[in-house]
């Protein structure tokens, strides 16, 4: 096993293909009996069966195109019969959620070239960010490429094949969802400091892509129940909750116990003092680490990214802070940040030394230790749904009925043809 693990294509193979047994041992109903994800299904694989292509490929719901969604719905009623439908799009949401390791182990990142980093990244972003909401779908493919363009601002350029890869992910991300937008500035940041044409076309590709849908889609519907608003409360609030709170102690009753406590106290308006400090003393170790060692640095881009998304997530999500904080609510909003402060925390480990390294160590396996008890309680919408081929073959016995997504209360319309 250890010499067929040397080289970095082997590793590479060997790493993505155990995150995608896992990731799919996770909810094996998903597979056996297949399933549309809520709007998945209910809208986009509707509107792909009585829209002309063009039209169904540049739908727009929710006030933006999601071009992932519309492509992949799309497919699904060219390539399988009906009954198969939903296994396209299942295929395309596992295809993308590899996306984020796959630049990873593809980097040429000294940090990046041990085995053993490469195998602890693996178990964290099976284990750590809330995913079982946006897994296996292609509603949410969104999510894991916004994290795919925070992990491209923090990797160092590479002028190979890598590079237009790259340069086609940053513009095809703002096509499929307003998230990754803010990442602008992260990436002008960047450019700002390297002064490297490579960080430049980057910028440019993220920023063309992002001009396109807002100029040409972007619709902003009034009466929405997007929250629109922020402050310093709600983000420290979320970060409390979500991740230190649920990543370190897990899902049960004291942590219940907690995040009803602070819900209570930010629907009724008021400050939750211990909370916020409580956030705020979490982030003293990592500026500590930031500006007392150099060779931590590269990890800013990690956290300035998860910042970004984290706080465009509060000011834009549905629902805000008050279902952010909420563990069984909004995981499609949180996934992107806590991912990516786990890759600053393995960063972290990798360039510390002594003492330092032994507590981000200790951090890490922790993490991952009470990440394998989260693992086996997802998203309670995820856990089960009715299965897409007994839905259609009641369908098939009366046209009349309307196939069932996940979860249940949503339908597919299925046009008389």
């Amino acid at each position: 096993m250890s010499t067929l693990l040397k080289t970095q294509k082997n590793q590479t193979i060997f790493l993505l293909s155990v995150f995608a047994i896992l990731f799919c041992l996770r909810r094996p109903d998903i597979w056996i009996g297949g399933r549309f994800w809520a709007e998945e299904g209910t809208y986009f694989y509707h509107n792909a069966l009585i829209q002309p292509p063009y039209e169904a490929l540049t739908y727009v719901f929710g006030g933006y195109l999601n071009l992932a969604a519309n492509f992949f719905t799309l497919l699904s009623t060219w390539i399988v019969p009906i009954d198969y439908a939903p296994y396209v799009t299942i295929f395309a949401g596992l295809l993308f959620a590899l996306l984020p390791l796959f630049l990873l182990f593809t980097a040429q990142d000294a940090w990046l070239q041990n085995f053993r980093t490469k195998l602890i990244i693996t178990f964290l972003f099976l284990l750590v960010p809330a995913s079982s909401e946006i897994s296996l779908q292609s509603l949410h493919i969104q999510f894991y490429l916004a994290l795919s363009c925070a992990i491209i601002a923090a990797l160092e350029t590479q002028n190979n094949y890598q590079r237009w890869f790259r340069l086609a992910v940053l513009f095809f991300a703002p096509l499929c969802g307003l998230m990754v937008i803010p990442l602008i500035a992260v990436f002008g940041l960047r450019f700002i400091v390297e002064r490297k044409w490579l960080r430049f076309e980057q910028t440019l590709s993220l920023a063309i892509g992002s001009a396109i849908q807002i100029f040409f889609f972007y619709q902003h519907i009034s009466g929405s129940t997007r929250h629109y608003g922020f402050s310093v409360v709600d983000f420290l609030s979320v970060c409390f909750a979500r991740d230190l709170l649920i990543p370190f102690l897990g899902m049960n009753r004291l942590s219940i116990h907690f995040i009803h406590g602070l819900h209570q106290a930010l629907q009724n308006h008021h400050i939750p003092l211990r909370t916020c400090l409580i956030a705020l003393i979490a982030m003293i170790p990592i500026l500590f680490w930031l500006l007392r060692y150099p060779k931590t640095r590269p990890a800013f881009w990690f956290l300035l990214s998860a910042l970004f998304l984290r706080a465009i997530s509060i000011y834009g999500g549905i629902g805000g802070a008050l279902d952010m904080i909420d563990p069984y609510s909004s995981e499609r909003y949180i996934f992107c940040s806590q991912a990516l402060f786990c890759l600053a925390l393995v960063y972290f480990a990798v360039s510390l030394t002594g003492l330092n390294k032994k507590i981000v160590d200790f951090l890490i396996l922790w993490l991952i230790f009470v990440g394998m008890f989260n693992y086996l309680f997802p998203f309670p919408a995820t856990a089960h749904g009715p299965s897409w081929h007994k839905e259609i073959s009641i369908w098939k016995n009366d046209h009349n009925y309307k196939p069932k997504c996940w979860p249940d209360s949503w339908v597919v319309e299925i046009p008389n043809k």
